[in-house]
């Protein structure tokens, strides 16, 4: 309960969460440990201030920026990162969010950014764009490369059983254009009919690289 209406914080407050993953014989693969600061103001907006650690136990070369640099070798890596997230009002016709991160990233350093903004014409329709910018600087001969990815989704409900999304999306690391679009049924409670179609592109002249149709059917027992 807010004591002053006046105030524009809502609350704000600690938390911490971690995540461990083992290989299939229980030896250790993966952690992530994180810190986290939340600011939720009273219109719904919130501001999250992230402190992350994680640990990679790597256990096969690895070429994260493709193949025109030297693999990872295998070991154990250890980086720390930092996060700065903010989301507007959920409440309104236009949501937007940002993310700005910075930190380590195996052998060397990744800095990035994110804009997302969506408009909804409730109830039916909800459309957005995504611009998602990465700067990986590994150790020298293991690559760098900054990596754009644009993205547009529309999602609408032509009723509360039937359901179509559309994405398209561009990115500079592949290189790649790709389209998907996805005819949901719902036919029954938590039963649906899956009617999907997917295509990708190259960005020179736009030439199709593979594309697919596929038809999926759930049934809840």
């Amino acid at each position: 309960f807010i004591e002053d209406e006046n105030k524009k914080l809502n609350y704000h407050g600690l938390r911490t969460w971690h995540n461990l993953y083992l290989n299939s014989d229980g030896t250790f693969n993966e952690s992530q440990n994180n810190l986290g600061w939340d600011f939720e103001y009273r219109n719904t907006a919130r501001l999250v201030v992230l402190s992350r650690f994680r640990k990679v136990d790597l256990l096969f070369p690895t070429s994260l920026l493709g193949d025109d640099f030297t693999p990872i070798p295998i070991g154990e890596y250890n980086f720390p990162w930092g996060e700065l997230r903010y989301s507007s009002d959920v409440r309104k016709k236009f949501v937007w969010k940002a993310n700005l991160a910075y930190g380590q990233f195996f052998n060397g350093t990744r800095n990035g950014a994110m804009v997302e903004g969506s408009f909804r014409l409730r109830p039916w329709g909800s459309f957005g764009l995504t611009y998602d910018y990465n700067d990986i600087r590994l150790a020298e001969g293991y690559g760098e490369d900054k990596i754009h990815l644009m993205r547009f989704n529309g999602d609408i409900s032509f009723s509360n059983k039937l359901f179509l999304r559309n994405v398209v999306q561009y990115n500079t690391q592949g290189d790649n254009v790709s389209v998907f679009s996805r005819l949901q049924w719902r036919y029954s409670p938590m039963s649906d009919i899956f009617l999907i179609y997917n295509e990708n592109h190259d960005t020179a002249g736009l030439g199709i690289k593979n594309r697919s149709v596929v038809l999926k059917v759930t049934y809840w027992l």
